[in-house]
C-alpha cells in the first residue's frame, strides 16, 4: 500500500481493498514460491512467510521516512493511531460480508 500510496495515488483513491488484497495474493505467491522445492514443509512456510513479511514490513517503513512529506498520515497509522479512521470502512466490509 505504501508503495502505491507514492507512485499510484489515484489507484489508492479508487480501490485501496483491491490494493491491499493484490499485495496480500503477492506476498502468498512469493512464500509459496519460496518453499515449493522444499515440499511447502510447514516450518519452510512459516519461516518464509516471516521473512517475506519482515523484508515488506522493511522496504515500507524505509519508503515512509525517505517520503515522510507525502506519506506522513500512512506513518502516523502505522504508528497505531486510529485518529483518521471513523465507521465507514467497517460497514463496508459488513455490506461485503
Amino acid at each position: 500500500m505504501t508503495i502505491a500510496s507514492l507512485y499510484a495515488p489515484l489507484l489508492m483513491e479508487r480501490s485501496q481493498g483491491l490494493v491491499a488484497f493484490a499485495g496480500g495474493i503477492a506476498a502468498v505467491l512469493l512464500v509459496l514460491a519460496l518453499t515449493w522445492r522444499r515440499g511447502l514443509e510447514p516450518v519452510s512456510v512459516m519461516l518464509a512467510g516471516m521473512m517475506v513479511a519482515l523484508t515488506a514490513s522493511s522496504v515500507s517503513a524505509a519508503l515512509i521516512l525517505a517520503n515522510g512529506d507525502y506519506l506522513f498520515s500512512l506513518f502516523i497509522w502505522g504508528g497505531g493511531s486510529l485518529v483518521q479512521q471513523d465507521w465507514e470502512p467497517t460497514i463496508a466490509l459488513t455490506v461485503r460480508l
